[in-house]
């Protein structure tokens, strides 16, 4: 009785891919210089899968494949998480200063009066719900904001600067009613972009490229790290495909591959 030791040289591969799908959360973003590409909120590590057209202000999940792309020019596409093409689905009929999902296919978008639109995945009509109650975006004003959904809650980050300041604040937004509720104030300055994984609600600043833990009961934020690799501030993001999902499958291997190990050969 012998050990068929070829079955070993599965081992290390099987333990390998495991050892990968258990890194750190990812996202599906794309920045202000029309980047889409994935970025690990670990390391601040961004890699470019391609090129949007035309500039997004905001990315929604979709029970599809193909997410989709809230644009500068009153228009909702599907984009191609590959190499960033679009597919345009139909004019929204408002400019949107921001835009992003609560769940998939589940849209939402805010004009530069701050009022709340939902938005139709299938034709990308905007629907007025209604005012936030904060300030009316001037074109002389300087000003960063973020929008996020975790399947429940509506989260909005809004910020003026200049001489009709507004402190950087996290948001609810009743969906309903489009009433924003403060949470709290933020503690940070250029909050462009934000998306929510794993439970998790995550902004990312343009100034010093930060990304930030958002607490959802207070408002504030943490630094994690800085991000780097993009030319652009990140103005939008969702979800990756869970690593929990593969992590699974290759501990399914590596029992596979145990089992091999086990077995003997007369």
């Amino acid at each position: 009785m012998r050990y068929n030791f070829s079955k070993l040289f599965l081992l290390p591969t099987l333990l390998l891919a495991a050892t990968v799908t258990a890194q750190a959360a990812a996202m599906t973003v794309i920045t202000g210089d029309l980047e889409l590409g994935y970025l690990n909120l670990s390391t601040g590590a961004f890699s470019l899968a391609g090129f949007t057209s035309p500039t997004g202000v905001g990315l929604g999940s979709s029970t599809a494949a193909s997410p989709y792309l809230i644009s500068n020019e009153s228009s909702l596409y599907n984009v191609n998480t590959t190499n960033g093409n679009t597919t345009s689905i139909g004019s929204t009929g408002v400019l949107l200063s921001i835009g992003a999902s609560l769940s998939p296919g589940l849209l939402f978008g805010l004009d530069f009066d701050n009022n709340l639109y939902s938005l139709s995945s299938t034709t990308g009509l905007a629907t007025f719900i209604g005012a936030t109650g904060l300030p009316t975006i001037q074109l002389t004003d300087v000003f960063s904001n973020a929008l996020a959904g975790d399947g429940s809650t509506l989260y909005y980050v809004f910020e003026i600067a200049g001489a009709s300041s507004v402190s950087s604040g996290l948001y609810r937004l009743n969906t309903t009613t489009g009433a924003a509720t403060l949470i709290g104030l933020t503690g940070a300055d250029n909050i462009t972009g934000a998306g929510v994984t794993e439970g998790s609600l995550y902004g990312f600043t343009d100034l010093g490229r930060q990304i930030l833990s958002l607490n959802t009961l207070t408002g504030a934020s943490s630094l994690l790290t800085t991000y780097t690799g993009t030319t652009g501030p990140i103005w939008g993001a969702i979800s990756t495909p869970e690593p929990s999902t593969f992590t699974l499958l290759a501990f399914g291997l590596v029992l596979v591959g145990l089992a091999l190990l086990r077995r003997v050969e007369d």
